[in-house]
């Protein structure tokens, strides 16, 4: 059994073309080629129907189903026994959006350190696709961001919480709109009335946040007042919270930056917003040698959001 063409094989069944195969391996289109023939060669079937396009023949399901649990056992042996006969000092690299690693990071890490002394912790805080494609470079070993619309096979995800979207807005905003914070918390006609009243400060066009306000906007036939547009949801809420203008966020940040401030009364309203996919997950790739270290900060992430949820992440915020 050849190891290395089980291996390409599989990035062969992931990609379904050769060519970005050959690319993503950085070997010839014709070895890639000819080590695929020497698998149907060793196995006797055809593991791809070559035309119209390239697909996967009922053999080459099954193997590359096969495959993936022999080249994932290959993987932990060596990354077991690698870390067995030298003893080295762990480097894990970890990428998350800016803004999930200035609520995640202070709440995980010094416990992860603390158990950990001898690890090496590379961050890499970027956008959630940058971050995405370095995992599927394997530049990166775990990522946290939204759960991927495309998620490619060779990658696997693990729920960590439900971060809702919502409306940020301080009490003396409403108070000079005239708007009764009960009324619109229990019933969508109000809220949609308070709304039109109301400035917003907006993220720029192009990001995560601008896209489903703009669609909420749409779905309620809400015609908003934007006052400014910021990409920065720091300003944002500093903004948000001086009573010029409410904001769109995701539910993490605004209450950990409600808890954090204690000064003004500021609300935070969840809303419906069908089109936003907000499940936050943690993603790793799918054959990977998971070590103590990765498994560490797993443990430390998945606690982390746990404590959330227990401490009524889904309920509104009070007054």
């Amino acid at each position: 059994m050849n190891y290395l063409s089980l291996k390409y094989f599989l990035t062969v069944a992931a990609e379904l073309n050769i060519t970005r195969a050959a690319k993503k391996l950085y070997i010839s289109q014709q070895s890639l080629s000819e080590h695929i023939g020497k698998l149907e060669s060793e196995y006797q079937v055809k593991l791809f129907e070559r035309t119209p396009r390239l697909t996967l023949t009922y053999a080459g399901r099954c193997l590359q189903e096969l495959a993936e649990q022999v080249v994932g056992l290959d993987t932990q042996i060596r990354g077991r026994l690698l870390e067995i006969s030298q003893q080295r000092r762990v480097n894990l690299s970890i990428g998350m959006s800016p803004v999930h690693g200035r609520i995640i990071l202070p709440c995980i890490l010094p416990q992860f350190y603390q158990d950990n002394p001898d690890v090496t912790l590379n961050l890499t805080l970027d956008k959630s696709d940058r971050i995405m494609q370095l995992l599927l470079d394997e530049k990166l070993d775990i990522v946290i961001c939204f759960q991927p619309t495309d998620q490619a096979p060779s990658i696997r995800t693990m729920k960590l919480i439900q971060d809702r979207f919502c409306i940020v807005v301080a009490e003396k905003l409403l108070e000079r709109s005239g708007i009764n914070y009960d009324e619109i918390i229990q019933s969508k006609q109000a809220l949609r009335a308070g709304l039109e009243k109301i400035p917003f400060l907006m993220s720029l066009p192009g990001t995560r946040i601008y896209s489903a306000a703009n669609l909420y906007f749409k779905d309620n036939d809400i015609v908003p007042r934007i006052l400014l547009e910021i990409v920065d949801l720091e300003a944002q809420f500093s903004l948000c919270r001086s009573g010029i203008g409410a904001m769109f966020s995701f539910e993490i940040f605004a209450r950990h930056r409600i808890r954090e401030d204690g000064g003004e009364k500021i609300f935070c309203i969840p809303i419906d917003a069908r089109h936003v996919n907000s499940e936050l997950v943690l993603a790793l790739p799918r054959n990977h040698y998971r070590n103590q270290a990765e498994q560490a900060f797993i443990s430390c992430t998945q606690t982390f959001f746990a404590t959330e949820a227990d401490q009524s992440f889904h309920m509104l915020f009070t007054r």
